[in-house]
């Protein structure tokens, strides 16, 4: 009976929960979110400790890449409301 084929190296769950968003003084667009029990800000170039790294972001999602595996994942942002929240 021949070995069993090698199962694919994957990348680890994104498991993050979009919580908020915010333009800051400088400009910067910053997303918050929660990864496990931990608040995380997101912005281009931050790395995450699980190993993916944002790529970029848009009005509608967070794009990751997770270099060890050359893949990407996404978090989706719901649009902003149409109201001010201060």
């Amino acid at each position: 009976m021949p070995p069993p084929e090698p199962v694919a190296p994957r990348p680890p769950v994104l498991d993050l929960r979009f919580e908020g968003r915010m333009t800051a003084p400088d400009g910067r667009a910053l997303v918050f979110a929660v990864q496990g029990n931990q608040a995380v800000t997101l912005s281009p170039g931050v790395v995450l400790p699980n190993g993916y790294v944002v790529r970029s972001m848009t009005e509608a999602a967070v794009i990751f890449d997770f270099p060890a595996l050359n893949t990407t994942a996404k978090l989706d942002i719901p649009p902003a409301p149409s109201y001010e929240i201060r």
